[in-house]
Formats: C-alpha cells, sequence, structure tokens
C-alpha cells in the first residue's frame, strides 16, 4: 500500500466519520469503508463526508459488514467461513448436512450444524 501513497487508519466505530473530515482537512485524499447499521449516530453523517469530497463505500442500510457478506454469499461460502472461524477457535472439525436455506426459521446457524 505504501508505493501508491495509501495507509489505512482504525475509525473505532462511530467516529470514523470525524476521522475522515480531520484527515481530508489536512489536505489528503480520502475514502472510508464502513458499517452502515449505526449511520443514525454518524455526526458528520456520511452525506456530509460525500459533500466534503470522501469517497464513502458501505453497504445496504442497516448492514454491518459481518451481515452484509452473509447475506450476499452463498450456502457454501458462509460453511468456509463457518468451518475456518470453528478450526481457527479451537480446532473442532465437523462435517455438514444440507439444509435448504428455505428450512431455516432463525439466524442462529448453530442449530443445524
Amino acid at each position: 500500500m505504501s508505493k501508491t501513497d495509501t495507509v489505512y487508519t482504525l475509525g473505532n466505530g462511530g467516529n470514523f466519520s470525524k476521522r475522515a473530515i480531520q484527515l481530508k482537512d489536512l489536505g489528503l485524499k480520502v475514502c472510508v469503508f464502513c458499517d452502515s447499521d449505526k449511520d443514525d449516530e454518524l455526526n458528520p453523517k456520511k452525506e456530509d463526508l460525500t459533500a466534503s469530497g470522501i469517497q464513502v463505500f458501505d453497504w445496504e442500510p442497516g448492514n454491518s459488514i459481518e451481515k452484509q457478506i452473509f447475506n450476499d454469499l452463498h450456502w457454501d461460502g458462509i460453511k468456509v467461513l463457518i468451518e475456518y472461524r470453528i478450526k481457527e477457535r479451537n480446532g473442532c472439525k465437523f462435517q455438514f448436512n444440507y439444509i435448504p436455506l428455505f428450512q431455516l426459521k432463525s439466524n442462529t446457524l448453530y442449530k443445524y450444524i
């Protein structure tokens, strides 16, 4: 990233918009990659960032990065992510049984593993 004069900074939740404006005020070219689940808590708002020339990369309204990823992935991709997390967490191995998505009645996937 440094070869392209690019750096990243952690916005720490709701203060990313303030940090983006501060960086912009220093004369830097700024963009933000952010959640959309707490837009109503932002000050300045995403619209203010866009108006000041900051490009905003975000998700569908109300979605965090994690929620958007799981909404957009096919079931096979979700299985890969869950298997990776469990393996990294405690080394457990398990086998998924196929359950059509229309049969899922809640957001708690552990009932179906």
